[in-house]
């Protein structure tokens, strides 16, 4: 959809501007008109917030609308192919929250652009501070993390766990951040981010990002192939008896075993 409403628009201004001013001005136009496409893209979701919080976290076509624009975003703009390994093990009617690896801040759209149901994520505060963006993620329901005040963070926990409870599904880095960027595996979690499951009864989604190390390389002047593996639901029955620290130690060991 995004990509269509781009495209369109592109072609367009090209048009009007070469029969409406000079038409040796066309490299110019070339230039500025993916510029204008996504000012006007930018409008039209500055538009449709206001009609995104009043529909309700869980509308379907607001979520498309999301993975449409992750899907923009990763193709045009970070240049990225995706390969999509095990998404037929996301189940379609249970309560669930995805707990992913995350060494690039491109992980975000990535995982958004593959997640056919409505879903939210834990960005920190600072990301609700940008115009227009600040407004959809509120749309969506995600919950605002203040890495400087664990104490604030869990007193509004109970919000997410209704959201959750209601069909919401939520996306978790629970590396807190790429400071481990630099290693492919898992080094470290925050423990506390499984409460999140745990208190919503839900199951958890492991997930595994591949080629991140290679976007940084790359960008923005080559593309770059990334691979998204998704892994063996755990269930709640699985580990509703354990703690938060064994439940980070499975997480840890299924994501650094594949």
């Amino acid at each position: 959809m995004i990509t269509t409403i781009f495209i369109v628009i592109y072609f367009t201004f090209i048009l009007t501007a070469t029969i409406n001013f000079n038409s040796d001005l066309i490299p110019l136009w070339i230039i500025i008109s993916p510029v204008f496409a996504i000012f006007i893209i930018l409008i039209l979701i500055w538009i449709m917030t206001p009609l995104y919080k009043f529909s309700g976290k869980n509308n379907r076509f607001f979520s498309y609308v999301t993975r449409s624009a992750s899907k923009f975003i990763n193709m045009f703009l970070l240049r990225m192919k995706l390969t999509i390994v095990g998404s037929e093990k996301i189940p379609k009617n249970k309560n669930i929250v995805f707990y992913s690896s995350h060494k690039s801040y491109s992980d975000v759209f990535v995982l958004l652009s593959i997640i056919k149901r409505p879903v939210a994520f834990t960005p920190k505060k600072e990301l609700f501070k940008i115009p227009i963006i600040s407004g959809w993620l509120d749309a969506m329901g995600c919950f605002k993390v203040d890495r400087a005040n664990n104490r604030d963070t869990v007193k509004r926990l109970d919000n997410v766990i209704s959201k959750i409870k209601n069909g919401l599904s939520f996306v978790v880095f629970p590396e807190g951040g790429t400071k481990y960027r630099n290693y492919k595996e898992i080094i470290k979690v925050r423990v506390g981010s499984f409460r999140i499951a745990a208190r919503a009864e839900a199951s958890i989604i492991p997930v595994k990002i591949y080629g991140n190390e290679k976007v940084r390389k790359r960008f923005p002047f080559f593309h770059t192939d990334k691979k998204v593996k998704i892994l063996d639901e755990i269930s709640f029955k699985d580990y509703s008896n354990m703690d938060t620290n064994t439940i980070a130690k499975l997480f840890i060991d299924r994501i650094n075993s594949n």
